[in-house]
């Protein structure tokens, strides 16, 4: 995990969020995006490249994915299958003022 992410232990105990979002029928709809992890492409990397290799992201699979709102770092979690589906469990949600 990189140093920017915080240590997060999981616990049975539920969460208190510092972070509130609007109802969604007071604001419309929200972009989420769920972000598992970053890589560095060369430029001068072809699509053919591309195409024939693996991408390795700077995580482990066992670190927590960021969870963003509209283009927002609001907090992190752990993605799993539910009813053959990939889910993501909150872990954390960051104070409104992190970004």
């Amino acid at each position: 995990m990189s140093s920017t992410q915080p240590e997060i232990a999981l616990t049975d105990e539920p969460f208190e969020s510092r972070w509130t979002l609007p109802a969604l029928d007071e604001v419309g709809t929200a972009r989420v995006r769920i972000v598992l992890g970053r890589v560095d492409i060369d430029p001068e990397t072809t699509d053919e490249q591309l195409a024939a290799s693996p991408l390795p992201l700077d995580r482990r699979l066992a670190d927590p994915v960021e969870i963003e709102v509209d283009g927002r770092l609001i907090g992190y979690g752990e993605v799993f299958v539910h009813e053959d589906k990939l889910a993501i469990r909150v872990l954390e949600l960051l104070a409104k003022d992190v970004s």
